[in-house]
């Protein structure tokens, strides 16, 4: 769960400062912190949460296709669950975090990670 929080508020904490601070639009703002979220996810995951030896190019690649879907829905769906909200960011972003933060977990829990010594 540590590693799922620290990725979700990096997430949540760089998308608003960039769109709030920096004027970056949306779409980007999110983006951008998904991929810096995206980092610390797995660095806290493989170590963590799933307590994987050293990291296999099979284990990497698994992570970067849900993280690439993930990432996908992070950049096209900000603009039509604003839409859906009433046009507040902090909302739509804390919405798209968290939807997307289960389905990652559940990927990486029972696809990506499925070989590690997570306990079952």
């Amino acid at each position: 769960a540590l590693a799922g929080i620290v990725a979700t508020l990096t997430h949540l904490v760089t998308a608003l400062i960039l769109e709030e601070e920096l004027r970056l639009s949306l779409p980007l703002a999110n983006l951008l912190a998904f991929f810096l979220a995206t980092a610390a996810g797995f660095t806290l995951n493989a170590k963590l949460t799933f307590r994987v030896g050293r990291p296999t190019i099979r284990l990497v690649s698994r992570y970067l296709l849900v993280m690439s879907a993930a990432a996908l829905a992070h950049f096209f769906l900000p603009m039509v669950v604003r839409d859906l909200l009433g046009g507040s960011s902090l909302l739509t972003v804390m919405v798209l975090t968290v939807v997307v933060s289960v389905g990652v977990y559940i990927c990486l829990r029972y696809w990506v990670f499925q070989d590690s010594t997570f306990p079952r």
